[in-house]
């Protein structure tokens, strides 16, 4: 990380989580944020039909009270 982004995520750790959030979410929206990197051809997977480029998954939790 670079010293610009340790200072931020500081500050980000001392305000309430609210309104780090809805900071971090306007700063990524602005373009402030890394670009995702691309993923390896060897994580591409073919699913009905479709070619994703990597796997799938559900995070946890993402079920409750289904």
């Amino acid at each position: 990380m670079t010293a610009l982004a340790n200072f931020a995520t500081s500050a980000l750790h001392r305000l309430p989580a609210e309104m780090a959030h809805r900071i971090a979410v306007s700063a990524l929206t602005a373009g402030l944020g890394s670009r995702a990197a691309t993923d390896p051809p060897a994580l591409s997977v073919k699913l009905c039909g479709l070619t994703l480029p990597n796997p799938i998954g559900i995070a946890a939790g993402f079920d409750k009270d289904a």
